[in-house]
């Protein structure tokens, strides 16, 4: 997955950056690959930008499982029993079971 480069604009001053809020930030991932002393670690664990997910090899672990997930997950039985239900009260979806 290609994810776009953010930089920072020209007139900012990267010395007046906040870095312990910046670890925070979705797109400052490459300012602090370039910037590591700075990040805040625990912010940074929050930050969802830091992970990037191989979708090849989430397809190959989940092949040998494929076959047995659909005959559980779209088993007419189970489909049956669940059912959701618009609650126009509090505009949200309730599963009913």
């Amino acid at each position: 997955m290609n994810r776009p480069i953010y930089k920072l604009l020209d007139w900012i001053d990267e010395k007046k950056i906040n870095w312990y809020n910046f670890s925070f930030n979705l797109k400052s991932i490459e300012l602090l690959k370039a910037n590591p002393d700075k990040i805040n670690w625990n912010n940074l664990s929050s930050n969802l930008n830091i992970f990037e997910l191989d979708y090849k090899q989430i397809k190959i672990n989940f092949e040998p499982f494929q076959e047995e997930l659909i005959t559980v997950v779209l088993n007419p039985d189970r489909i049956k029993r669940l059912s959701f239900i618009y609650n126009f009260e509090f505009k949200n979806w309730i599963l009913s079971i």
